[in-house]
């Protein structure tokens, strides 16, 4: 799995946490440049949209 930010190309190296709302999928996971990022799928429409854009790496 992967996703774009600023025409850059994340791979997800982890999901370390997810859950669901009525219409949404969230997913927190770690991405190849070491940070963490929240991403949601809205079921109804087929949308993934990237919830926050961390400016540290995470700790490992």
């Amino acid at each position: 799995m992967s996703f774009t930010v600023d025409d850059k190309r994340h791979e997800v190296r982890d999901v370390i946490s997810r859950w669901a709302e009525p219409e949404k999928d969230f997913f927190k996971v770690i991405a190849d440049d070491g940070r963490k990022y929240t991403l949601s799928w809205n079921r109804k429409s087929d949308l993934w949209l990237i919830g926050n854009i961390p400016e540290k790496q995470c700790e490992q």
